[in-house]
């Protein structure tokens, strides 16, 4: 970890997902694993992620259906494991007939306790930047892992070694009870530990990055003096894109850029600027995760893809061309604006990024900051970037910016200038294995943390990316720094990668409207459902920012903001007990997605669930706390 110097280049990682919440208890029946009338896929008091049960460790051994390439189910869990666990191994597998119960059961602590012995120890050990343990992060992963049918993925071993390795010097936790006294020791710590940005306070190779170092000009006050004849100062400040806009005899306005060190360049002729940059200082990442702890502030970065919803980017990406290199976004400075924050003390700011093929021109002026996110391979947010071109990045940083009597430092935001976007299937720089999602159509989000392994922050003397030339004082980009041996487990991506679940489940509604004759007024959903895997079916929710507003949207069939791209979908909705259900017949010849045999169970009944006799009406019993489906006494339900 970088102390007391600008650290230049940033490394992060896709922050964890949320964990299964469990708010009430409600207690199973003895035979909640056999397939009586109760079995569901719908049922929500019971299908992951709902009420969830007790957390009553009831362990059967492993006897698991796993056969994957280098994964070892015992690396992760113990000998034995929750009922629960293997159960949803086997409907991975496909083994059996689909039960929805067991996506009840996998609570934190049921994974925590099935875990092998020496994985629970190390994850005791580990705790992000700003001091948190980082437990609950790494359960949460192991819990969705599952879920997803990708624990296959996980490396426990470098978890493990994370774990005896891990040493920060860091408190186990910052903030306290006091928030006034915190806010104090936050802003201590930014004044007295943080680094400066005056290239002129240091020598060598840290000097000279530093002079290629940016700031948002109007950070550190940043302009253009000049002496009229009768002796009175003129100031012309920078504009947000880092130029001096100056009028010629002809009155056309030329944009002058200003080069490294702080000057601009007229008739050939050096110019120099001026600035507050004696002033202005920069915490460092480890300073900075403390002082967010302490404001109890997010620090987290998070990155946007929109595309033309008429694209159809989530159903249209290929998952067969490989993700051999990296992607470098270059800062839009002139798109730089100030976000709401919530104190006073934390200044948010939004900017938009290019995909750039000419980095070593921009990086003749402006080489750091700089950051490297590590993100998937089959991410779609990949697929979403390539075809954009472009991504919206919003993050925060510590700032007296709203303070109009504190003059003696200055912070100014420590705003990426390029981005390099590294995609990887390893543990190693992805821990949290964290996916984006999809909020409204056409649009992914994914929210990055800052790498916790001090070995991948410090890596090759934290600027491998780039290359210094003594001789001339300039960077260019280093092509040979991601190489794909270092960033693949087997040296190279494994082909094809894996389509997402929401992929899936928009590809099969589009053959549903297509190739299943004429489709009734409402199509149910057990129509999309049943042609699921498990693992998709409950992972869906993972691959959505908002799983209701999701599956309420296919039942207006307002999907996308196009009506053209809403109509390639059928309108879903539900169906009742009370009525049979005619499942769609195939037009043709081979049915492309058919309903899976591990729906049996349910598919053969000729009518719906019994379930589905009073869903979705539910209701609590004040008594046994407990979710009931039905009539509530005195009125509320329906028969």
């Amino acid at each position: 970890m970088v102390y007391n110097r600008p650290q230049g280049t940033y490394k992060f990682t896709p922050a964890p997902l949320d964990g299964i919440r469990t708010t009430k208890s409600v207690i199973p029946s003895a035979d909640r694993y056999s397939f009586t009338g109760r079995s569901s896929v719908f049922d929500e008091r019971y299908e992951w992620p709902g009420h969830g049960y007790r957390d009553v460790i009831s362990k059967k051994e492993a006897n698991l259906p796993v056969a994957y390439d280098w994964y070892n189910i015992k690396d992760v869990f113990s000998n034995k494991v929750h009922e629960s666990i293997s159960e949803i191994i086997r409907l991975n597998a496909e083994v059996g007939t689909y039960n929805p119960y067991p996506y009840g059961d996998i609570s934190l602590s049921i994974i925590e306790q099935s875990l092998a012995d020496d994985l629970k120890i190390s994850l005791e050990k580990i705790e992000t930047l700003d001091g948190n343990s980082a437990k609950r992060n790494f359960l949460a992963t192991i819990q969705n892992l599952l879920v997803r049918n990708e624990l296959k993925y996980f490396n426990s071993n470098y978890i493990k070694r994370l774990g005896n390795t891990h040493s920060f010097n860091n408190a186990p936790k910052y903030a306290t009870n006091n928030l006034i006294k915190d806010e104090n020791i936050a802003y201590k710590i930014a004044k007295e530990d943080s680094a400066d940005l005056d290239y002129t306070k240091y020598s060598g190779v840290l000097s000279d990055r530093l002079k290629y170092w940016r700031t948002i000009p109007a950070d550190v006050n940043k302009k253009l003096v000049v002496l009229k004849e009768d002796g009175t100062e003129h100031s012309f400040t920078i504009a947000t894109d880092d130029t001096l806009h100056v009028e010629d005899s002809g009155k056309t306005v030329n944009k002058v850029p200003y080069e490294a060190g702080d000057h601009i360049l007229v008739n050939s002729s050096i110019v120099k600027l001026t600035s507050d940059i004696s002033k202005a200082k920069v915490p460092t990442l480890l300073d900075s995760e403390k002082i967010f702890n302490l404001l109890r502030e997010d620090s987290s970065i998070t990155i946007k893809v929109a595309t033309t919803e008429t694209d159809n980017i989530e159903t249209t990406y290929t998952t067969a061309t490989g993700r051999d290199s990296y992607i470098v976004l270059n800062l839009d400075t002139a798109s730089v604006s100030d976000l709401e924050s919530n104190t006073s003390l934390i200044r948010s700011t939004t900017a938009t990024y290019n995909t750039t093929t000419t980095i070593d021109t921009d990086l003749e002026r402006k080489a750091f900051p700089n950051a490297v996110f590590y993100v998937l391979h089959d991410d779609p947010i990949i697929d979403y970037l390539i075809d954009k071109e472009q991504a919206t990045v919003t993050f925060s940083d510590f700032s007296t910016h709203f303070f109009n009597n504190i003059d003696e430092k200055t912070y100014p935001r420590c705003i990426p200038q390029h981005i390099v976007i590294v995609p990887t299937d390893k543990t190693e720089y992805t821990p949290f294995h964290g996916r984006s999602k999809m909020g409204v159509y056409g649009t992914r989000s994914l929210k990055f943390i800052p790498h916790l392994d001090n070995d991948v922050q410090d890596s090759d003397a934290n600027c491998s990316h780039l290359t210094h030339n003594s001789t001339t004082n300039t960077y260019t980009f280093n092509t040979a720094a991601f190489p794909n041996s270092t960033y693949y487990k087997k040296g190279s991506e494994t082909l094809p990668r894996t389509a997402g679940p929401l992929y899936k489940a928009l590809t099969v509604m589009k053959s549903l409207n297509t190739s299943y004759g004429t489709l009734p007024s409402v199509t149910p959903f057990v129509e999309l459902f049943y042609r699921l895997t498990p693992s998709q079916l409950h992972s869906l929710r993972l691959d959505v920012e908002n799983y209701k507003t999701f599956l309420s949207k296919l039942r207006l069939q307002t999907l996308s903001s196009s009506t053209s791209v809403s109509e390639t979908f059928p309108k879903m909705g539900h169906v009742s007990r009370d009525k049979y259900i005619t499942l769609l017949t195939y037009v043709g010849a081979t049915e492309t997605y058919p309903k899976l045999s591990v729906y049996t169970n349910l598919i053969n009944k000729d009518h719906a669930p019994t379930y589905l006799k009073y869903y979705p009406n539910e209701y609590e019993d004040p008594e046994t706390e407990q979710i009931v489906i039905g009539v509530k006494p005195g009125g509320g339900g329906v028969s």
